[in-house]
């Protein structure tokens, strides 16, 4: 029997748009950085239609929004719904 596998992503809703603005330290391929508003708001758009597909979907993935948390409830967040 082949072990079952659950696929998970972490939305971190508005703070790659701060990221964008300058507003916290440049992360390895932050590339919204300095870009029109109007390109930040087409890349948010699809993300977050992207995150909501997701939800929507029938199998096994799970979406944490991750806004406003700090790491270790990121973590906790991940692992209850990864069922540890």
């Amino acid at each position: 029997m082949a072990a079952s596998r659950t696929s998970t992503s972490i939305s971190s809703g508005s703070s790659a748009l701060r990221r964008a603005e300058g507003e916290s330290a440049l992360l390895a391929g932050d590339e919204l950085r300095g870009a029109p508003p109007g390109v930040r708001d087409r890349v948010a758009a699809r993300a977050v239609a992207e995150a909501a597909r997701i939800r929507r979907s029938r199998d096994d993935r799970v979406v944490l929004d991750t806004s406003g948390q700090e790491p270790a409830e990121t973590v906790a967040a991940l692992l209850a719904a990864m069922g540890q």
